[in-house]
């Protein structure tokens, strides 16, 4: 058998004097873990929350509304105007009208709104619901919406 080279002779030294022989030295690729390493816990399953239902504030078929603008004598106070029969279906605590001018081409000017008192199932009234001109081409308005409050 021939020489084995320096360097070779030198590493193989080394190792013994470490206590790791070329046959048995060990590589290790994870790093061993420690106390600060801990395994991560699922959270515990908690009960699903039940959503608070909303509340209704108003009577969604509380009111019917006719328009009697052609069956009244009455004159406006605004400067247009529409009269509404409200027949109160439930108990309402109050009612709003929400409304809209246009112009006589028939385009959108202006939304309004108005409140009127409390109105007992069964009751009826009628109510003038209208708005003053703000610009020269209005024309009309017309009831969009209304609400019965609870």
């Amino acid at each position: 058998m021939g020489k084995l080279p320096k360097v070779s002779f030198f590493l193989a030294a080394l190792l013994t004097l470490s206590g790791c022989s070329l046959a048995t030295a060990d590589y290790k690729y994870a790093p061993e873990p420690s106390a600060t390493m801990q395994p991560t816990e699922s959270p515990a399953p908690t009960e699903t929350e039940q959503p608070t239902p909303e509340v209704v504030a108003f009577w969604a078929n509380g009111l019917k509304v006719q328009d009697v603008t052609a069956s009244t004598s009455r004159s406006c106070t605004f400067d247009m105007c529409v009269f509404i029969k409200l027949t109160a279906l439930k108990n309402c605590s109050s009612i709003s009208l929400y409304g809209t001018s246009y112009s006589e081409d028939d385009d959108e000017v202006d939304s309004f709104d108005a409140d009127y008192p409390k109105l007992s199932k069964g009751k009826s009234r009628v109510v003038e619901f209208g708005s003053d001109v703000l610009d020269d081409y209005e024309d009309y308005v017309e009831l969009d919406e209304w609400t019965c409050w609870k």
